[in-house]
């Protein structure tokens, strides 16, 4: 691919993540590989602004900053006490603050990482009450994961994306604007 078209359209792209600093990932049990992946995106310096928004896992003890050395923005818009009716509030006030905030850039391109229950509010907002174009990277997509009315309405929003890329060899076609790239699908 040209890379001045990859560079043009970057310019012009924000990158959605769940990912947290290094330092706290065995603090909060996530996934290492996934925060590394989310942290090597980053790296490319394919996207003017990367957003990561930590999973629900994370409590209100996380303090939103800007990383100077990566230059990824952390937020959480977590008021309540993270606990069962707190956490689902707090997790609801993350996915709108995350929607004001894309909306107000100058930035068409929305990449989200992963779509999930802890975001699909965010990018149902985004894809439908904003003109930016969405796009999502399926790296952890499972369909068996959500073998429920959730799952359902999760599979109908990623077909609603302007475009996937999966590197998933589970994914099937999603979407009409799918590339699967996983080893085992060549």
């Amino acid at each position: 691919m040209d890379p001045t078209y990859i560079q043009g359209v970057s310019s012009n792209s924000i990158f959605l993540s769940q990912n947290i600093p290094n330092i706290l990932v065995n603090k909060y049990n996530l996934s290492q590989a996934a925060n590394n992946f989310c942290l090597h995106i980053n790296e490319m310096n394919f996207f003017s602004l990367h957003i990561a928004i930590p999973p629900g896992c994370v409590d209100g003890s996380f303090k939103s900053f800007t990383e100077k050395s990566t230059g990824i923005e952390y937020h959480l818009c977590r008021p309540f006490k993270h606990q069962r009716l707190g956490k689902a509030i707090n997790i609801l006030f993350d996915n709108l603050w995350l929607y004001h905030r894309v909306s107000k850039t100058k930035e068409q391109n929305v990449w989200f990482y992963n779509v999930w229950t802890g975001n699909i509010l965010s990018y149902l907002l985004i894809r439908f009450l904003s003109h930016k174009n969405t796009f999502i990277l399926l790296a952890d997509y499972n369909p068996m994961r959500y073998n429920n009315k959730i799952g359902k309405i999760l599979l109908w929003a990623i077909k609603k994306a302007h475009g996937v890329i999966s590197l998933s060899a589970r994914c099937y076609e999603v979407n009409t604007n799918f590339k699967n790239y996983s080893r085992h699908n060549s």
